[in-house]
């Protein structure tokens, strides 16, 4: 590897809000002579971040589970350089639909290109010719949600509405998703745009039964893949 990313064959995967902004994770590997940092994260439940369960009235303890979900066997869409796109099908009790997930190889980076207004995705799209891939971040009409930060610069607060869990990204941390109230600022790099919290199988904040299922996009870090998933329902 060298220091340049267009000479290297890297991977891009770009969480991209079409409207306002694009967060883009490199899956390369590390320059020549940088080894992985001590502190980024390498235990699952690490790299899922410091969740409090106890931390404001939207942390529940105990929650029941959801019913199952059931998943066929994905069918393999594209593979390249480490990058991984698939399909499969998905039920849920009565509904079911279609999902398609990208995982990206860890170490990774991170980095979020905030828009002032409905900007036309090619205008979004990250320098590295990827191959990447792109997920929302968030479609918002007359700003941000939450909390945006990029290249260590906060365009816009944090905020109580802005969604329950933030994800980040720093050199030290890599990726990283948290409770909005364990944020400390300090990682360069990090999007609120977070509906649900999910740690070991359990959801961390109040579910919403009344939640339409047409479509949900997510993000999910293992212990050495990052991946990106969008559901639609087949009813939608």
């Amino acid at each position: 590897m060298t220091d340049d990313l267009h000479t290297d064959r890297t991977v891009v995967a770009t969480l991209a809000g079409l409207a306002l902004l694009l967060l883009g994770l490199t899956g390369a590997a590390p320059p020549a002579g940088a080894g992985p940092d001590d502190s980024a994260p390498t235990d699952p439940a690490t790299a899922r971040g410091d969740v409090d369960r106890e931390l404001d009235g939207e942390a529940l303890d105990g929650a029941d589970p959801p019913p199952p979900v059931v998943v066929d066997t994905p069918t393999l869409l594209l593979e390249s350089g480490g990058l991984r796109v698939e399909q499969q099908t998905w039920q849920w009790g009565e509904a079911s639909g279609q999902a398609w997930r990208v995982s990206v190889p860890l170490p990774g980076r991170a980095e979020v290109h905030p828009a002032d207004t409905v900007t036309p995705f090619t205008e979004l799209l990250p320098d590295d010719p990827g191959p990447w891939a792109a997920i929302n971040g968030g479609f918002y009409e007359r700003g941000a949600m939450g909390l945006v930060v990029a290249d260590g610069v906060e365009h816009t607060p944090l905020s109580p509405r802005g969604g329950s869990g933030i994800f980040s990204w720093s050199p030290t941390e890599g990726p990283r998703i948290r409770h909005r109230s364990a944020w400390t600022p300090g990682p360069p790099t990090a999007l609120q745009s977070i509906d649900r919290i999910v740690d070991a199988g359990h959801s961390l904040v109040r579910r919403r039964p009344t939640a339409r299922s047409a479509a949900r996009s997510a993000v999910a870090i293992s212990a050495d893949r990052l991946w990106l998933v969008a559901l639609a329902d087949h009813a939608s």
